[in-house]
């Protein structure tokens, strides 16, 4: 990007009246940054999967723990969650890191899901079995992706 002059004058900038060709680039370039960010915040959306409760909390080693998630359509109808959308699941270690597959791939089809571009479908439920292996601790999580759209 070009750089553009601004000079100080009783506390207000203004363009240097003295470098016209100057003015305009920096005009020019206000205007191109100013549509880039209209449309990218007019248009951007991102599709996104968010785990909203996971219960009971706690939950025992080689217990049913229900999760409950929402989804948020990208910005086009190729990326919209549907019921044909396939999820899995995905637990941490204690410490929150080195994630590893839960359960099997799923679809939820028990909800009416959004046709809308950026809007929410939420109430997704899925049970699973926490892994009996797993030693108690506080700093377990659970993550979804998705394939159709991808989210990961």
């Amino acid at each position: 990007m070009q750089k553009f002059y601004l000079k100080h004058c009783k506390g207000r900038s203004r363009f240097l009246q003295n470098q016209p060709q100057q003015n305009l680039k920096a005009l020019l370039q206000i205007i191109v940054v100013s549509l880039i960010l209209l449309f990218s915040n007019s248009f951007g959306y991102a599709q996104t999967i968010t785990v909203n409760t996971i219960s009971p909390n706690p939950v025992c080693a080689g217990a049913n723990v229900t999760v409950v998630f929402s989804v948020t359509n990208g910005g086009t109808s190729t990326s919209h969650y549907t019921i044909n959308t396939i999820y899995q699941a995905y637990i941490s270690d204690a410490s929150g890191a080195n994630f590893i597959l839960l359960g099997t791939t799923f679809n939820v089809t028990s909800v009416t899901y959004s046709n809308t571009d950026g809007e929410i479908t939420r109430g997704l439920t899925r049970t699973f079995i926490i892994p009996a292996n797993f030693l108690s601790g506080t700093g377990y999580k659970i993550s979804i992706t998705s394939t159709n759209p991808t989210d990961v």
